[in-house]
């Protein structure tokens, strides 16, 4: 049994542990085959649809799951060849980050204070939430009305961004990273015709991802303004989508920081955190 192995069955115990089995069977089938469409996920685990569906919502919400818009190269008269659609891939790397939490908490509280903390908490507990969102839960824990805890809690995000311990979701339209095809999908196709379209997708997403990223990197860890001048309102909000590792959502700089100390080495940032159902609902 090799390493991976036991991370890949380490990973799908904690989604199941937190998530149930439904979520648990999405998760093995995206981590043995790589970047999957919704139709393929719903063959290769045979669950329904929509069950498919509401499950990569909450995987996608906590950043278990990414979700890549892939657009195929222009046909003549440069019509699209065909719609574009998403692909969903397995986090393995931010699921077995939960293992991390009690850490990441401590680190956060002794960096940033206690109300940071709660702030962190309530990103790994719920995964992407928005600026109201945030507000609306961190009064409900504090007892106070969300007039009473809105400035607080902007104060304390902003810190937690400049610092980039919070950071802002990426959009579920990036395209893929690159489109190889996993091996064990690979079985199931062609040889030939296989190799030609992963080269293929391969070059346009290369091409098309330097301009997305560009525009991603450049708000990642920048506050909204509407956040900054205290001028928030439910339709901003719903535009922003999501703060810390999301509208909000956390960065991981506290998993960074634990590996540093235990081996020197910089581990990958960790995304935890609010769904945007739009992207699945294209699929159906």
């Amino acid at each position: 049994m090799t390493a991976n192995t036991n991370q890949s069955r380490l990973a799908c115990q904690l989604v199941k542990q937190h998530h149930g089995d439904i979520s648990e069977k999405v998760c093995l089938h995206l981590i043995s085959k790589g970047l999957q469409t919704l139709q393929d996920v719903g063959r290769g685990t045979g669950l329904p649809l929509p069950q498919v569906k509401q499950s990569l919502l909450l995987l996608i919400q906590h950043n278990h799951v990414s979700a890549y818009q892939h657009k195929d190269e222009d046909g003549p008269m440069n019509k699209p060849s065909k719609p574009p659609y998403h692909l969903y891939g397995a986090n393995m790397d931010t699921i077995l980050q939960i293992l991390r939490k009690p850490k990441m908490l401590l680190l956060a509280r002794d960096e940033q204070g206690d109300a940071a903390e709660q702030i962190i908490e309530l990103l790994l507990e719920n995964g992407r939430l928005t600026f109201l969102q945030l507000v609306k839960a961190v009064a409900a824990r504090s007892n106070t009305s969300e007039e009473q805890a809105r400035e607080p809690v902007r104060n304390v995000l902003m810190s937690l961004v400049n610092y980039h311990y919070v950071e802002r979701a990426p959009p579920c339209t990036l395209p893929p990273p690159t489109h190889h095809l996993h091996p064990n999908a690979m079985k199931t196709r062609r040889g030939k015709n296989a190799a030609t379209s992963a080269e293929q997708a391969a070059q346009q997403a290369r091409s098309l991802r330097g301009l997305e990223e560009l525009r991603y990197d450049h708000l990642r860890f920048k506050v909204p303004n509407d956040v900054i001048l205290g001028a928030v309102d439910d339709a901003a909000a719903a535009d922003d989508a999501a703060m810390a590792d999301g509208g909000a959502g956390t960065s991981g700089k506290g998993v960074k920081r634990e590996r540093e100390e235990e081996d020197g080495s910089a581990g990958p940032v960790a995304e935890d955190g609010a769904a945007n159902g739009e992207e699945e609902e294209e699929e159906a």
